[in-house]
């Protein structure tokens, strides 16, 4: 293989490994975002009666009224809206800076009208909050300019002493601007960690570390999605169900160090002859299975150039002979059970193996 063809493969896995990476992050994220906008939403609404009812004799209920309602709805809206399985999860960083922007701009409105430093407090908050919320660079920068644009506006705003300075402020706003900056990037990092251990658990469940080739849970999960393609193109599906037979002798007289080099040959080779659209399985032991669309490959031809593609790597020619059984099963696609088709592969192998040893017996 060339430099430039192990480049693109590293490339490709690598594109493939961070796009893995994005969508688990993305769905933590909208699983976030859907309990703390509610969470929001109820805090809000509670926080909008209450500081109504105790304004109601300054003139100030109506405008404190709207600027806890209107972060409360835009809450609430996007807790409904996270809600719903026809929104993609993708959009889960950009969702969560609608609460944030809505919140911000409620307390900056509320520190132009009161001119009150204890408001200041509420917005230096949010920025440091915003770290532990944003799922993305992109959304955490954006949002964090937006934010601390705010709190340096509202700042200016505020009705302070002839004889006092905001430089005080400034220092707190840049501390949190540091904390929530360094809070976010903490946060990525655990779950990228996070979503690198899933991503591993995946490929343990979906590939056998063995031989690299599917597992048989991915192929039940990948079965109904071949299906439903076999009964759009109108094509049967098929199994061929593969044993390799003497394996047992060579575990035995060689070790298992030598059977699995064996079978690693037997799946190397396996899937070389395979169609690139078919799905090659270890099954189990000494058993693969390869399910494809159509009708499948002619076995005798099969076997014989598997055999001859492993004799030349044969790993145990003392003891073993290079053969393997094969059996096939095909049917419509339509009702198809997979565990039904290969149970019949797995029969019609048996009764090749049974035949082909009657036959070299006479």
């Amino acid at each position: 293989m060339t430099d430039a063809a192990v480049c693109l493969l590293y490339c490709c896995g690598m594109t493939t490994r961070n796009a893995s990476r994005r969508e688990v992050l993305r769905t933590a994220g909208l699983r976030e975002l859907r309990w703390v906008s509610v969470t929001m939403f109820a805090l809000l609404v509670a926080y909008a009666l209450v500081d109504t009812a105790t304004h109601l004799d300054d003139g100030s209920a109506g405008w404190r009224l709207w600027s806890s309602a209107m972060p409360a709805t835009v809450c609430g809206a996007v807790a409904l809206l996270s809600m719903q399985p026809a929104v993609d999860k993708k959009w889960s960083g950009a969702l969560f800076v609608f609460p944030i922007l809505a919140l911000q701009v409620s307390v900056y409105f509320t520190v132009r009208q009161t001119a009150n430093q204890a408001d200041i407090g509420s917005m230096i908050v949010l920025l440091v909050l915003l770290g532990a919320i944003a799922v993305s660079n992109r959304e955490y920068f954006a949002m964090f300019a937006a934010v601390v644009a705010l709190t340096v506006l509202g700042l200016f705003s505020l009705d302070m002493p002839s004889d006092a300075s905001i430089q005080p402020w400034l220092m707190v706003v840049a501390v949190a601007a540091v904390g929530s900056m360094n809070l976010h990037f903490a946060r990525m990092r655990g779950l990228s960690h996070l979503a690198d251990v899933q991503i591993e658990l995946t490929i343990a469940a979906n590939e056998d570390a063995a031989t690299g080739l599917s597992t048989r849970s991915h192929l039940e999960r990948a079965f109904p999605t071949m299906r439903a393609q076999a009964e759009r193109l109108r094509l049967p599906m098929f199994a061929v169900f593969v044993d390799v037979d003497g394996l047992k002798r060579v575990n035995d007289t060689m070790g298992h160090e030598v059977g699995d080099a064996v079978i690693g040959v037997v799946a190397e080779e396996l899937r070389r002859l395979s169609r690139q659209s078919d799905l090659v399985v270890r099954w189990g032991g000494d058993e693969f299975v390869v399910v494809g669309i159509g009708d499948g490959p002619h076995l005798d031809r099969l076997e014989a150039m598997l055999a001859d593609d492993i004799r030349g790597r044969n790993p145990a020619p003392s003891e073993w002979a290079g053969v393997v059984s094969m059996g096939k099963a095909h049917t419509a696609a339509v009702g198809c059970d997979l565990a039904a088709m290969v149970s019949s592969a797995d029969a019609d192998m048996y009764s090749r193996r049974r035949l082909r040893r009657i036959a070299s017996t006479r």
